[in-house]
């Protein structure tokens, strides 16, 4: 870029020095044509390396002429009018005329601009004075050209007259505006340098802050690699502890299952002995018996059986905890007609209506899940209305967490996965309902908020529905108001 600069300026000077020898060379023959036109010499002689000239005022003249019209610049020759008495070619390929056209005519037509005033100056006050100015030079063919006009006087046939030579700026101009765009540019690469270079000290200084950062966090992961290998050597005796639980868990299930098998035969077995022979007594020896004592014995046989559903129900709970679990892809309602079946008799005789929906085959531990439709369907019907008979609907879907968010209020406090899928199962009974504040405490081993005598059980039913339901990692939550009913919602994830 600075090459082109200094090329453009080296053309500009180089065309400035030609003008300058071509307006000397003009001048020295117009002297010397002046000086044999007036007699101050007879003629000039001009010598070169091949021959000597000698020239009159005739051919002085002559010689004028050719210099003028070999000239690589526009020359003509005005009178105070402003009309063109003589032209040479150059000027009028400037503007595109004939030499036979443009003699004649208007200097004004050319130029655009009447100047006639500073002629009238020039011509009165004589050859001293020199007019120069840049202007547009007009061809007929509408372009334009810029050229220096330079003017000055002398004498033709006695009369003043204007001789005047137009000097093309095209490629000056040009050159000029060249050197403009080069200058433009260099100032404009020379922002951008500063800007990079202040670009680069910028980047410098972050990147000392960088190394310091570096050398910060290398201290930071040495003191992290250190934590690691004591946080390591933590998770290593945390996993001793584990395994040690794990075994200590193993023997404790033993134990339970041992439990397990004393509570299902060595404590079962004097309960059904006691049934067996108070059941012998009160039959076989009916009429030895007191109304007093038979009443007594018909105690000892609800105590016992008390006895025995609260065996089974622990054992049904603890099943729960320790039991394989099995997972299979189950239809709901063929566990829901089961479950009818075992419940025949009480449903004929409650006179209970259970209204079942659509149902699918979900993901469950398959006896388990009966267990659970079993307890609720049983609680629903033990706890029925005296003045209604029971209605029981039982109702599923599937839908995403974001859409069970949106149109459910009955929604475990711990929240669902808006993106994870949902088996939603409901339970809806119309019987005598429960206190809202009840609604976490019915689900508690051994709760109840009836006592035995007003309706029979061992508080362990809801305990088994949860754990189950929490086996199969979901949720159940329960409404209810008082002589209205109740209802469980569950919500399984769909595996």
């Amino acid at each position: 870029m600075v090459k082109n600069i200094h090329e453009l300026l080296e053309e500009t000077e180089r065309l400035k020095m030609e003008n300058a020898s071509l307006h000397q060379k003009l001048e020295e023959a117009k002297e010397a044509i002046d000086a044999i036109k007036s007699g101050t010499v007879d003629a000039l002689v001009i010598a070169d390396k091949k021959d000597i000239k000698v020239l009159t005022e005739t051919t002085a003249d002559k010689t004028y002429r050719i210099l003028i019209e070999k000239m690589h610049e526009g020359a003509v020759t005005i009178n105070e009018e402003g009309t063109i008495l003589y032209c040479n070619a150059c000027f009028a390929n400037m503007v595109n005329l004939p030499l036979q056209k443009v003699t004649g005519t208007k200097l004004e037509s050319f130029i655009g601009e009447n100047y006639s005033d500073q002629i009238h100056h020039l011509l009165t006050q004589g050859a001293e004075n020199v007019f120069k100015k840049e202007v547009y030079l007009h061809a007929v063919t509408g372009t334009t050209l810029p050229v220096l006009l330079t003017a000055n006087t002398f004498l033709l046939n006695n009369a003043l007259v204007l001789s005047i030579i137009l000097t093309d700026l095209t490629i000056q101009k040009k050159n000029e505006e060249d050197l403009k765009l080069k200058t433009t540019e260099l100032e404009k690469k020379n922002k951008e340098l500063i800007f990079q270079n202040e670009e680069k000290e910028r980047c410098t200084m972050e990147l000392l802050i960088a190394n310091k950062e570096l050398v910060f966090q290398s201290g930071e992961k040495e003191k992290r690699s250190a934590e690691l290998i004591l946080a390591n050597i933590e998770l290593l005796f945390q996993n001793e502890e584990k395994e040690k639980r794990a075994a200590e868990l193993l023997i404790a299930n033993k134990e339970l299952e041992a439990f397990n098998y004393i509570s299902s035969h060595d404590l079962q077995e004097p309960l059904r002995k006691i049934q067996t022979f108070s059941n012998r007594i009160l039959t076989n020896e009916h009429t030895a018996l007191s109304d007093t004592a038979k009443e007594d014995f018909k105690r000892i046989q609800g105590a016992a059986k008390r006895m025995q559903t609260f065996i089974e129900d622990l054992l049904t709970y603890s099943h729960t905890n320790i039991s394989e679990r099995i997972f299979e892809n189950t239809d709901l309602y063929k566990i829901i007609e089961e479950v009818k079946r075992d419940l025949k008799e009480t449903i004929q005789e409650k006179g209970a209506i259970i209204e079942t929906g659509h149902f699918f085959e979900v993901n469950v531990i398959p006896f388990q899940f009966r267990q659970l439709m079993l307890n609720l369907i049983s609680n629903a019907l033990k706890f029925a209305a005296v003045n209604r008979p029971p209605h029981i609907k039982i109702k599923s879907s599937t839908k995403k967490g974001s859409a069970l968010k949106t149109g459910h209020v009955n929604l475990p406090p711990t929240g669902l996965s808006p993106e994870k899928e949902y088996c939603h199962i409901s339970i809806t009974d119309n019987g005598i309902g429960f206190n809202p504040q009840y609604k976490e405490y019915i689900f508690g081993v051994f709760k109840r908020l009836h006592t035995k005598e007003e309706y029979p059980g061992t508080g362990i039913g809801l305990a088994i529905v949860k754990k189950i339901v929490e086996n199969h990692n979901g949720f159940i939550t329960a409404t209810g108001e008082l002589d209205k009913g109740a209802r469980f919602d569950i919500y399984l994830p769909v595996h």
